[in-house]
């Protein structure tokens, strides 16, 4: 029984390390828009070459609400501020 548990711990704890989390992005206000970039060439994609990016309202008093969300697939990701995605 010792043996099994072990096991199945050691399996969900790397499984656990494996897991992709959201990398943070800088942001930049230039000319009224807003630039969004990695500013790290070692972040990589998902498994599905997809990114998401959202914005959104926090209001301590009530839930949290997106006020922009776009899902880019096949889009090359931006690393510096020379291929920033923009929005207006």
């Amino acid at each position: 029984m010792n043996k099994y548990t072990l096991s199945v711990f050691i399996i969900l704890a790397y499984l656990t390390g494996c897991n992709p989390q959201g990398k943070d992005l800088e942001v930049k206000i230039k000319h009224n828009q807003l630039c969004v970039f990695t500013n790290n060439s070692k972040i990589y994609y998902g498994l599905n070459n997809t990114f998401l990016i959202y914005l959104g309202n926090i209001d301590y008093n009530k839930d949290f609400k997106s006020t922009y969300e776009k899902l880019y697939t096949n889009t090359p990701l931006p690393i510096d501020e020379k291929n920033v995605l923009q929005y207006h």
